[in-house]
């Protein structure tokens, strides 16, 4: 049978400070022989442990923001990778090359035939922390995946395709959001969303 009884940290600092109040209520009857648990010291640990949970509140709409931001506009990226790879195939590129870059477009999307690697890539892209029961979020586990859909790994390929586009001469579309200035400034967003997040979570998991 599933527990109903309330968890968390509102919870634990609300029973640790009825077990401080009934400390107080023994007066000297409450007397331990060690430092740590007298009165005086458990009471600076419900202090600093108030102010910890104050400060993580605080900093947690920072990161969610920052991860809902960072989401949105990386939605854009797959649909956008469609459009290069068919407009450099339209164009007279050599095979070889198209197909290089066409290797870095499946890795950007996360195409791959194989079943099992998408459930890994699904749990690579899920590997982001997201804070919860704990004032300090450990950082999960990466996973192997054969996607790279981490948002590192996909800022990677894309410049590694932005790169390899602007070497390519026959690749020169006429739609400016698929221009070589135009890619590297979207690619320029990207990598900012991404470090807004890495810097929210950095300050949440040194929250103690």
């Amino acid at each position: 049978m599933k527990s109903t009884s309330e968890t968390g940290h509102a919870k634990n600092l609300a029973n640790f400070q009825q077990l401080i109040t009934f400390c107080t209520e023994l007066g000297a009857d409450y007397n331990p022989s060690r430092q740590e648990l007298k009165l005086t010291e458990i009471k600076k640990m419900y202090t600093n442990a108030s102010n910890s949970v104050t400060q993580y509140n605080q900093n947690y709409p920072v990161y969610t923001n920052a991860v809902s931001e960072r989401e949105l506009l990386f939605q854009l990226l797959n649909k956008l990778t469609t459009r290069i790879i068919n407009a450099l195939r339209a164009s007279a590129a050599p095979a070889p090359l198209i197909e290089n870059a066409n290797t870095l477009v499946k890795k950007i999307q996360g195409r791959s035939s194989s079943k099992k690697s998408a459930t890994a890539s699904q749990q690579d892209v899920a590997s982001e922390p997201v804070p919860g029961a704990e004032i300090a979020v450990e950082p999960p586990a990466k996973k192997n995946s054969v996607y790279q859909m981490s948002y590192d790994s996909r800022l990677q390929n894309f410049d590694k395709l932005i790169k390899l586009l602007a070497s390519i001469t026959q690749y020169a579309p006429n739609e400016p959001d698929l221009k070589i200035n135009a890619l590297e400034s979207y690619y320029g967003q990207l990598f900012s969303k991404n470090n807004a997040v890495v810097s929210a979570y950095t300050v949440l998991n040194k929250i103690q």
